[in-house]
Parts: C-alpha cells; structure tokens; sequence
C-alpha cells in the first residue's frame, strides 16, 4: 500500500506523508478520556503487541516495542491501557484490561503537524524470513 501512495504522489506531485497508528491512537484516547498517562497496545502479530507510552500530555515517551503480554504488564504500569488490542485475551488473562479504541484514517487530524512524517515503513520486529548461509 505504501509503495502505491509513493507512486501516486510521484505521478501526481503531491507530498505522500503518514503518521503513526499507535500516535493516533494515543490522540483518540486523550480526547475521549481525559490526561492520564497512556499505553497503547496495538495487535502486532505472533502473540505480541506494537506498544508505546504516552505522558499524560500526550507525548510518546522513549521508542515503540513489539512486546510479549507479560512484558506489556510491565510497560503498562500505572497507565490507562487503550487500542485495538486493550482487551485482547492474553492481556486479559493477566489481569489487564482497558479501552478498545480503532482507528479511522479521518482522525488523523487529532494529530500536531509534528506527527505527520515521510510515509515509511516502521517494523517493530525483526522480519520472520531469514537468508540462509552459504556453504
């Protein structure tokens, strides 16, 4: 999807720019909830989650992770947990819970001008394919 908004603003000349998932969803949460320091876990795949904090301004703090539930625990203490993946099973199973919130790209407005970045791609884990070694 990303290579095809590239090509489209190159033929167009129109700036492509993109905008964190997880920044986003920080936003939602600050409006519908109040100032409370945040931890948003999104659904990241392999039983992990995409996880960033948030200070109660709204600021990200430190860089976003792909975390195991137990880790999340640990990431999330003394935070208001919110997104996609709030109330998954094995956060809830660890006595987690928190606010579901999904994203709609219309909200990305919500966002400061210094949220909005070159769209590129950010990986939150190492890539399942490996090259295998010559012998």
């Amino acid at each position: 999807g990303l290579s095809v908004a590239r090509a489209l603003g190159l033929a167009w000349n129109a700036e492509v720019v993109g905008y964190s998932a997880l920044d986003l969803t920080a936003a939602l949460a600050r409006g519908s909830g109040g100032s409370a320091p945040l931890c948003v876990v999104l659904h990241g795949g392999h039983g992990e989650f995409f996880t960033q904090n948030y200070d109660a301004d709204g600021v990200a703090e430190g860089a976003f992770a792909s975390l195991t539930p137990h880790d999340v625990t640990q990431w999330a203490q003394g935070r208001r947990l919110v997104g996609n993946a709030a109330a998954a099973p094995s956060l809830l199973a660890l006595g987690l819970s928190g606010d579901t919130i999904n994203l709609r790209a219309v909200d990305f407005a919500l966002l400061d001008d210094g949220q909005l970045s070159n769209a590129s791609p950010h990986y939150g884990r190492a890539p399942d394919a490996a090259i295998k070694a010559m012998s």
